[in-house]
């Protein structure tokens, strides 16, 4: 991933289509994952070994991009909560200053489309991370099984 490109293309909102057509393999792979985990297709040590590590590959490929969102989305808000603050006081000389809250709702409408960029983002990132402990409590709760029924039972008894 070039950071410096994607940080870019994630300063316009023009961008945010091609950018959800760039990841939404990794949306859909995901997915796949988690209807897998819903139905229980991931019965067996290698199916679920296989799965924690394919999901902790798309994990990697969109906590980085999630994590530059957040930080965009952020210093937005931030620079137009300032921004509408200033121009407020400019242009309405002598008059009671708007309220933060006030300002902060302004600054939210704003953001509307980065934050819900970022929350698609968020949502797959989650989900990838939640299915990867799945997979891994399951693989170890499969193992500790072979393991227990490999033992001569006869001698616990």
């Amino acid at each position: 991933m070039e950071i410096q490109k994607t940080l870019k293309r994630l300063e316009s909102k023009e961008n945010f289509d091609s950018l959800l057509a760039q990841y939404q393999p990794c949306f859909t792979e995901i997915d796949g994952f988690i209807e897998d985990l819903r139905l229980d297709n991931l019965n067996t040590e290698p199916a679920l070994l296989s799965a924690q590590t394919k999901l902790t590959g798309l994990y990697g490929s969109l906590i980085t991009v999630f994590k530059m969102m957040t930080a965009i989305k952020i210093n937005m808000e931030a620079k137009m909560f300032v921004s509408m603050e200033e121009d407020y006081i400019r242009n309405n000389p002598g008059q009671k200053p708007l309220s933060a809250a006030k300002l902060e709702k302004m600054t939210t409408v704003e953001v509307g489309e980065y934050r819900t960029l970022r929350n698609v983002f968020e949502g797959y990132v989650l989900a990838a991370e939640k299915a990867i402990f799945t997979c891994q409590s399951n693989a170890k709760t499969l193992k500790n099984e072979r393991i227990f029924n490999a033992v001569d039972q006869e001698r616990y008894k």
